[in-house]
């Protein structure tokens, strides 16, 4: 016999499998967004003129999974420049969304100013509540970036 709720008593919370499936669209949507991004960076990477470098990817797996593309800047772009990528963009809604914040981000660095800081990259998020990240490394440190460290040795682990 299976259990239903009373009349007029409202249903309490999500149930499990509307939360899983929640969580793999959400999850969906952020590996695409970031397919989005590296192919933004391949096609500038092809006309050897890139703005910026996609140097580390990060995978949040949790509750609220994300993608986190970290970019390192290459040059400066001319107002024409981000006009026309802006244009290439209108009409792809969360393409068009994040170069705008992108942009905006980087008219913000130019306005930043820390003492014993310096500009060091800039981490896009993709996921449930989209953001970017302007990261400042204190002068004489290096970067903290995994990317810079060597790759683990293949070894096997042995059971113990």
């Amino acid at each position: 016999m299976s259990r239903s709720r009373a009349p007029g008593k409202p249903q309490q919370g999500m149930s499990t499998a509307a939360v899983v499936s929640l969580l793999l669209a959400v999850s969906v949507v952020a590996f695409g967004l970031v397919a989005l991004l590296m192919n933004v960076a391949a096609r500038k990477q092809e006309a050897q003129n890139p703005f910026f470098r996609v140097v580390e990817i990060e995978v949040v797996l949790g509750l609220t999974p994300a993608l986190r593309p970290h970019l390192q800047f290459e040059r400066a772009l001319s107002e024409d420049e981000k006009e026309a990528l802006l244009a290439e963009a209108r009409g792809k809604g969360l393409t068009h969304t994040i170069l705008s914040s992108l942009f905006s981000a980087i008219n913000m660095r130019q306005r930043l100013n820390f003492s014993d800081f310096s500009f060091d990259e800039i981490e896009v998020e993709i996921g449930v509540l989209p953001s970017i990240s302007l990261k400042f490394l204190r002068n004489g440190y290096e970067s903290h970036s995994l990317a810079a460290l060597p790759a683990p040795a293949d070894t096997d682990v042995a059971d113990g």
